[in-house]
């Protein structure tokens, strides 16, 4: 569950400024914490960070700072146990030849759907299927 307390941001000469501190625990029981300005937006972050965690749909946030190349090695590596050598390869060569070059350094949380459907437009346009 999470909670909120009020907690003192800094100190100008005679004046102290206040925010208010989000705590809560991820699905991993790791302590986790996110400041606000104003005591309601805490409280909406609390409550969706609740409602995520209980539905199972809670997402790391800074996975979202993770680029999509370095996603895709990630991926390509545990999966490449599952997959047969060929079929692994053919999957690095298309990342590498048309994923990669649009979209391979942007973080995972700035990928938008128009950025995907753009991408799978220009494959189009070259001829190739999705």
């Amino acid at each position: 569950m999470a909670s909120i307390r009020k907690v003192e941001r800094k100190s100008t000469g005679a004046r102290t400024t206040w925010a208010w501190e989000v705590r809560y625990r991820d699905p991993n029981r790791k302590d986790r914490s996110k400041t606000f300005d104003t005591k309601a937006r805490a409280e909406a972050f609390a409550a969706a960070v609740e409602t995520d965690i209980g539905r199972g749909e809670f997402l790391d946030p800074r996975l979202g700072k993770k680029t999509l190349g370095d996603w895709a090695g990630e991926w390509l590596t545990a999966r490449s146990t599952e997959l047969k050598p060929k079929t692994s390869e053919g999957y690095e060569s298309l990342f590498n030849r048309h994923i990669f070059p649009v979209l391979g350094g942007t973080s995972m949380a700035q990928i938008r759907p128009l950025d995907v459907q753009q991408l799978l437009a220009g494959m189009r346009k070259q001829g190739l299927s999705r």
